[in-house]
């Protein structure tokens, strides 16, 4: 069959354009192939910084509203790490649904910086609702996402817990997705606790990495 050159190679008249790339006769071609197959490998991590403690205080500025990830999916390291900076903040907001496992943040030590608004109350709640710490707002789990998106309770940080991403570059939210995608999506900013141990779970439980910009592995 009759052909014509193309840099080192030939290709056979009649080859497509598709095809000719295909083929990447050309060793330039070949080379730059070669170096979108390893940066894809990496490409999930584009826009995920890991965390510092050193980075909270100019992540929860003052008069923010944090949401903290419920059910059994609290990022409890997070949360833990945020604590420890919690003497710089002012006048932030903690905004959550009803959690398994404590509440350490609504120790009395932090009550001149943080104020719960809760969804669900729980015993210890309402002793800090008693004690002027922390407010009850009654609200339906579907009326959530309204209020984050375009209602009176914009967010500025989501802490979330999530698998680890998967080759595509996506994390799951595993066992508690509820209201935290909304939240996540609502989000100025996103910390993730990456939690090997959190179960893959299937529906519409995905986050990509690029919308995570701050995460711990723990």
């Amino acid at each position: 069959m009759a052909s014509e050159a193309v840099g080192s190679g030939s290709i056979p008249l009649g080859t497509t354009i598709l095809e000719s790339a295909a083929r990447c006769y050309c060793p330039h071609l070949r080379f730059h192939r070669k170096i979108a197959q390893i940066v894809g490998k990496f490409d999930f991590l584009v826009g995920m910084k890991p965390l510092d403690a050193s980075d909270w205080p100019r992540l929860v500025r003052p008069g923010s509203r944090v949401f903290i990830g419920g059910g059994a999916s609290v990022p409890f390291a997070l949360v833990s790490s945020m604590l420890e900076k919690a003497a710089g903040f002012k006048d932030v907001e903690l905004v959550h649904i009803h959690g398994l496992g404590d509440t350490p943040w609504i120790d009395p030590q932090y009550e001149q910086v943080l104020r719960t608004n809760s969804f669900y109350l729980t015993p210890a709640l309402r002793d800090a609702v008693e004690r002027g710490q922390a407010d009850y707002t009654p609200c339906a789990m579907s009326e959530l996402a309204s209020l984050f998106k375009s209602g009176p309770l914009p967010l500025d940080v989501a802490l979330i817990q999530v698998s680890p991403p998967d080759p595509a570059g996506f994390c799951s939210l595993g066992l508690s997705v509820d209201i935290v995608k909304s939240a996540a999506q609502c989000a100025r900013v996103v910390i993730a606790q990456i939690n090997p141990k959190m179960p893959r779970t299937c529906g519409d439980t995905l986050i990509s990495t690029r919308k995570i910009h701050w995460f711990i592995e723990r």
